[in-house]
């Protein structure tokens, strides 16, 4: 499990890369280290293929961020990032794992 230290930095990586991909389609934004890697899930309120593609695109700009960190992040949090988009107009619910961390949520 990455240090606290090392999921600010790269939830803060993420972040900058979700800068200007965020459309009103977009409901949530969880940032999971699962099985050794990072996970970003995406929720869309319904599917639109650039939103995709954005999503897919601020994944990317995470991964270069990160390059940046080498060295300074542990070998635990210097993993893959893969990335799960889903649509889901229904409730959804609050976050509470500690692999897991709400980067963006969409008023409801």
């Amino acid at each position: 499990m990455p240090a606290n230290e090392d999921w600010n930095r790269v939830q803060l990586m993420l972040m900058q890369g979700l800068l200007g991909a965020i459309s009103p389609k977009l409901r949530r934004i969880v940032l999971c280290h699962q099985h050794g890697e990072w996970v970003i899930e995406a929720r869309l309120r319904e599917y639109r293929a650039e939103d995709v593609e954005e999503i897919r695109d601020a994944a990317d700009e995470t991964s270069i961020y990160m390059e940046d960190l080498h060295g300074i992040l542990t070998p635990a949090a210097q993993v893959r990032i893969g990335c799960s988009v889903a649509v889901d107009a229904g409730f959804l619910p609050a976050v509470q794992d500690e692999t897991r961390r709400t980067v963006f949520l969409a008023k409801q």
